[in-house]
C-alpha cells in the first residue's frame, strides 16, 4: 500500500542521482527509465498511484483534482497532495527532459487551482499539526526549489509563499535539515549566521551512538510544560519550547521536537540517515564548512 511517503523519498533521490551521481550513459537511461515510470504512471492514472495486483489506487497515493477539489475527507491534505505531485512533475522534466510534465503541471494550476493550494500546505491548527508533514512537504520543497534551478525557470509565487510560511513556522523547532532547506530556497527568517549557528548546533547536539536510551524532561523545573495538543498527544507531556537535540532522543526529522520524555531504555538504535541528511546538504550547498 505504498503512500505518497515513497514517492515523496524516490523523487527527492534520483534528481541527485542524476545530476551528482558521475553516471555513466547507460546509468543515466535507468535513472530517465525509473522516473519516467514512477511519474509517468502517474500522469497515465489520473494522477493516483495504482497497486498493480489490485488495480485500485493506494491509500494515499491521489493527487488530482477529483481527490483534491471534489472529496471532503482529502481537504486538510490538499495543500500538501498540490506540493508533492508538482514537485514529482518537475523533477520528472528535469531528469527526463520530456516537455509532457510540464504541461501537466501547468493544467493543473490553471484549471484546478493547484498553485493556490500551495499557499495552505503547511497545517498549523493544533488538532491536525502534523510533524511527519514536514517532512513529507520539505524534501518536495527542496526538489522543486533544485529542479526549477536545473531548468532556469523562475518559481512561482504562490510556491515562494508557501516556502516561506513553511520556513517561519519551523525555525522556531530548529530543525537542522528544513533550515539548510530554507537556506537554500533564500526563504530562512533572520538569515544567514544566526539560522547557520542553529543549524550546527542541533547537529552537534545529536547523539552520536544513536542507542535509544530513555530520556525524562518532564519534571524538570527549568522547562515550561504544557498539555500535549492534537495529532501527537500520544507523545505524552510536552514543552512549551522545542528541545534540543541534546537533552532528547530525536533521531528523525519527523519525530516532535516538543516531546519531553522519550526512548526505550537503550533497547533500540536508530540509524543515522537523519544527521548525515542535513549535514551534507549543508555542506554541499556551503551553509557550513
Amino acid at each position: 500500500d505504498t503512500s505518497s511517503d515513497e514517492l515523496t523519498g524516490h523523487t527527492f533521490f534520483y534528481p541527485l542521482l542524476n545530476r551528482h551521481g558521475d553516471l555513466n550513459a547507460s546509468e543515466a537511461a535507468s535513472v530517465r527509465s525509473v522516473v519516467d515510470g514512477l511519474v509517468g504512471g502517474l500522469v497515465m492514472h489520473n494522477l493516483s498511484l495504482i497497486d498493480p495486483g489490485t488495480g485500485k489506487h493506494t491509500s494515499w497515493g491521489n493527487f488530482g483534482p477529483h481527490w483534491l477539489n471534489d472529496v471532503r475527507s482529502w481537504s486538510d491534505d490538499r495543500g500538501l497532495r498540490a506540493l508533492e505531485i508538482l514537485s514529482y512533475l518537475a523533477a520528472a522534466e528535469e531528469v527526463t527532459g520530456d516537455d509532457a510534465y510540464r504541461k501537466e503541471a501547468e493544467r493543473l494550476r490553471r484549471d484546478h487551482g493547484y498553485a493556490r493550494m500551495l499557499v495552505n500546505a503547511k497545517i498549523t491548527d493544533p488538532c491536525d499539526d502534523n510533524h511527519s508533514d514536514d517532512e513529507e512537504s520539505f524534501l518536495p520543497l527542496y526538489t522543486y526549489i533544485m529542479a526549477y534551478r536545473a531548468l532556469g525557470r523562475p518559481r512561482e509565487p504562490e510556491f515562494d509563499a508557501a516556502l516561506a510560511r513553511f520556513c517561519r513556522i519551523v525555525t522556531p523547532e530548529r530543525p537542522s535539515l528544513y533550515l539548510a532547506i530554507c537556506a537554500v530556497g533564500n526563504a530562512t527568517p533572520g538569515a544567514g549566521d544566526a539560522a547557520a549557528a542553529a543549524l550546527v548546533e542541533n547537529l552537534r547536539g545529536w547523539p552520536l551512538e544513536l542507542i535509544k536510551w530513555s530520556t525524562h524532561n518532564a519534571e524538570r523545573e527549568d522547562l515550561r510544560v504544557r498539555t500535549p495538543r492534537g495529532r501527537e498527544s500520544h507523545d505524552g507531556p510536552e514543552g512549551v519550547n522545542p528541545l534540543p537535540a541534546a537533552d532528547g532522543a530525536r533521531f528523525k526529522w519527523n519525530a516532535n521536537p516538543y516531546r519531553l520524555d522519550d526512548g526505550d531504555g537503550g533497547n533500540t538504535e536508530g540509524d543515522p540517515g537523519a544527521f548525515l541528511l542535513a549535514y551534507w546538504l549543508a555542506r554541499h550547498h556551503g551553509l557550513i564548512e
